[in-house]
């Protein structure tokens, strides 16, 4: 059995930068199931949304990204429960410009 929390999958930081930075943004609110269906279409990666949540989770752990739980309440008083904010920390932005101009920094060393 796979350690997720010792070996998170970086493919996820590389599908969240590709989101915000489609827009020019340092975050992005995709669905638990739009990650996974991207994981499959660019590369070529099978994930259940509890595993993509395990991921996730050792990636905010490691300090590659933020989480902000989106909620407001409705007409009727209930909570209403939005997708999940990722925040891009820093650390995740020095090494995909890093990686972008072709240097190894120092950032990107010891990734999972």
């Amino acid at each position: 059995m796979t350690d997720y929390a010792l070996a998170p999958d970086f493919r996820l930081v590389n599908l969240l930068f590709g989101l915000a930075g489609r827009f020019g943004k340092l975050w992005c609110y995709p669905s638990q199931d739009k990650l996974c269906d991207l994981l499959s279409r660019f590369h070529g990666r099978t994930m259940s949304r509890r595993s993509v949540n395990r991921h996730l989770g050792g990636l905010v752990r490691d300090g590659w990204i933020r989480r902000v739980r989106r909620h407001r309440r409705g007409a009727d008083g209930a909570i209403e429960m939005h997708s999940t904010l990722y925040v891009l920390t820093r650390r995740a932005v020095r090494c995909f410009v890093a990686l972008r101009d072709g240097v190894v920094a120092p950032a990107c060393v010891g990734r999972s």
